[in-house]
């Protein structure tokens, strides 16, 4: 930035409105979660008959407090040519993906159904594994909001498998609400973005008319 510009940047912080890319925040309570399954799509293998496990129980938006969402990480890989060092990085591919759900207890006990249900589509009452087809659901969808409620962002998290869940505790000596905080694997996610993909494409736009004025 040219020197005795950044007082103006500063302006963007204290005058700019949000609308034209003054400051502002994104409240991490800003968020929609939903798990879906289709029941259609995890047929048995053999004989062409729909999983025993029954349909998944329905998840309403109260039922969930909080979500840690994972990103794609890197490892650097280095070769060396000569003297020099070359490194560039390859994405890590050890372990898949986890999404954390804390999920809040109703008395229905819809959770805890969730759970089992979760664990069945593992492993069956005669103690066989599923297939892996049938081991995992639909998806699982977090919509970010900005204040008005309009979606920020999307992410779908693609045909999600449980991996555990923390333990309840019953207490005598608390009125505390029951919590499972439930781990799912993922190998695919997707990200949709509402809001920047078309400042991003204006962008974009007046580069490229930017640089067909220089030919």
């Amino acid at each position: 930035m040219p020197v005795g510009l950044n007082s103006l940047e500063l302006q963007a912080w204290y005058k700019l409105p949000e609308q034209l890319f003054g400051k502002s925040i994104q409240h991490s309570f800003r968020f929609f979660v939903t798990l879906f399954d289709n029941p259609l799509s995890r047929l048995l293998s053999k004989g062409g008959k729909i999983s025993t496990n029954g349909p998944m129980p329905i998840i309403r938006s109260y039922h969930v407090t909080n979500v840690t969402i994972p990103h794609y990480e890197a490892e650097p890989i280095v070769q060396v040519y000569g003297q020099v060092p070359r490194s560039f990085p390859s994405l890590k591919t050890e372990e898949p993906l986890k999404v954390t759900i804390s999920f809040e207890e109703d008395e229905n006990g819809t959770i805890a159904y969730l759970v089992n249900w979760l664990q069945r589509s593992i492993m069956r009452k005669d103690g066989l594994y599923n297939n892996p087809v049938n081991m995992k659901f639909g998806f699982i969808a977090v919509e970010i909001q900005d204040k008005n409620g309009i979606p920020v962002v999307y992410y779908v998290f693609h045909d999600p498998y449980f991996l555990g869940t923390s333990n309840p505790t019953y207490d005598y000596n608390s009125n505390d609400a029951i919590k499972y905080d439930i781990t799912f694997g993922v190998d695919r996610v997707s990200t949709y973005f509402t809001k920047y993909n078309p400042i991003g494409g204006a962008i974009t736009a007046i580069k490229g008319l930017k640089n067909l004025g220089k030919k």
